[in-house]
């Protein structure tokens, strides 16, 4: 349904109150006229913007507040952290690579020197004789403690 709109005096802006005047004896009419009286009883101000410096100041507040927020959330947790002799971390956390022979073996020679290193190294040669002095070491190792082992004893004889 289509009003045709009726302007007071025919000069300047349409108000509020001439579109009022077309839906005058419809349902609600009474209600949206009580409610449109209520809002002009009521006095608008509205207050010049602040200044950019003011502006910027509250913004900076309103940040610092929340950041403060945030960490006062973990203070309790660092506190504990802190205070505890040993932390625990969940078993199943992947830090990645977790020792140095998991980091050695995936290491790949990239220069010319470092090739020739790993081919000198990894010779089946090498490998060989660093087991057998492995072994020579740990009969050194042996014989040396059971030395120690006689110094001591003989020492406490005397």
């Amino acid at each position: 349904m289509e009003l045709p709109l009726q302007h007071g005096d025919g000069d300047g802006p349409v108000t509020i109150h001439d579109l009022l005047d077309n839906v005058q004896g419809k349902p609600g009419y009474s209600k949206i006229r009580k409610r449109l009286h209520q809002q002009e009883k009521k006095p608008m101000v509205v207050l010049a913007p602040l200044p950019k410096v003011e502006r910027d100041k509250i913004e900076r507040n309103v940040t610092f507040q929340k950041s403060k927020n945030e960490l006062t959330k973990w203070e309790g947790i660092v506190k504990t952290n802190r205070e505890a002799p040993v932390l625990y971390f969940e078993n199943d956390t992947n830090l990645g690579v977790n020792t140095v022979a998991a980091i050695a073996s995936e290491f790949k020679p990239r220069t010319e020197f470092e090739k020739r290193i790993a081919e000198i190294t990894q010779s089946t040669e090498i490998i060989e004789a660093h087991k057998n002095d492995g072994a020579k070491i740990l009969e050194l190792n042996k014989v040396s403690l059971m030395i120690s082992l006689h110094c001591v004893s003989s020492t406490d004889l005397n």
